[in-house]
């Protein structure tokens, strides 16, 4: 009796929570702006199931419905059906928790990326505001520049025909000062003609003087070798007359000697051998 009250509890209990927990996740999904086909989808898992065979996608009720089947044979595990509905209840239980989380934190994220899109709005809203304010100081700036610009033109325009004045006088003079260099050119050309001519009897001149001073140098060079060979015939002559003098100084200090030894006889042979 006893375990039929817990047999009874425990499918009761995993009832609820399949009745409660779909609910609270509807209702939490609303409210983070999710659609029910991803909770239904979030309530599917893979029931473990003996090797060999496949995995297979149930949802909650038919796992608890295939636990019920396979633990009705016995009436001693009443218990074990109660501990796996109860395990599989608080899966589920933590698997939507979990995405709960996973929803509010992504809620949190759209909330604070939506209050950046609002300030990134309200800034590109002033700095709208702020170049259409400057669009505007431009157009005023360009308006004024504009007037100036047409004032500054028209002086322009006046100083331009002041300028084209002056200018067909500058043409004038110059006109004037061409036939001035023309006629001072030709003179300058007639005065060329006579320069060279004379330059042309200057370099005649002048040829005929270096002619007349290379025949004198000419000359010269001629006197001086005439001159030199008289110098070397005198050098010849000097050196057989200083010969001749030293052989003659020779000689006679041979005979002063001589004369010296005669008075005293015992030196003469001594004198003799020095004076040799």
């Amino acid at each position: 009796m006893k375990a039929k009250k817990q047999k009874d509890l425990a499918q009761d209990l995993v009832e609820d929570l399949i009745e409660e927990i779909p609910e609270d996740s509807l209702t939490t999904g609303k409210q983070e702006n999710l659609d029910y086909s991803s909770e239904k989808e979030a309530m599917e898992e893979t029931i473990p199931v003996p090797e060999g065979s496949k995995t297979i996608e149930l949802p909650i009720e038919e796992r608890v419905k295939e636990a019920r089947e396979r633990f009705s044979s016995s009436g001693t595990q009443d218990s074990l059906i109660y501990s796996e509905s109860l395990r599989l209840a608080q899966e589920k239980i933590k698997e939507l928790e979990s995405e709960i989380d996973s929803l509010r934190e992504r809620n949190e994220s759209l909330a604070s990326a939506g209050e950046t899109f609002k300030k990134r709005s309200e800034e590109l809203a002033s700095k709208v505001t702020s170049l259409e304010r400057k669009v505007q100081d431009l157009e005023d700036i360009s308006k004024k520049e504009r007037e100036i610009f047409l004032t500054t033109l028209q002086e322009k325009d006046k100083e331009a025909e002041e300028l084209k004045r002056k200018i067909e006088e500058y043409e004038m003079r110059l006109r004037t000062n061409i036939k001035k260099i023309k006629t001072r050119e030709r003179e300058l050309e007639n005065r060329l003609e006579i320069v060279r001519a004379e330059n042309k009897a200057l370099i005649r001149n002048k040829d005929e003087i270096i002619l007349e001073l290379k025949r004198q140098i000419d000359q010269l060079n001629m006197s001086i070798d005439s001159y030199r060979m008289k110098g070397q015939e005198l050098n010849k002559k000097l050196d057989s007359k200083q010969e001749v003098l030293r052989k003659t100084i020779k000689a006679l200090r041979i005979a002063l000697a001589m004369l010296e030894g005669s008075d005293a006889p015992g030196g003469v042979q001594k004198k003799g051998k020095d004076v040799a």
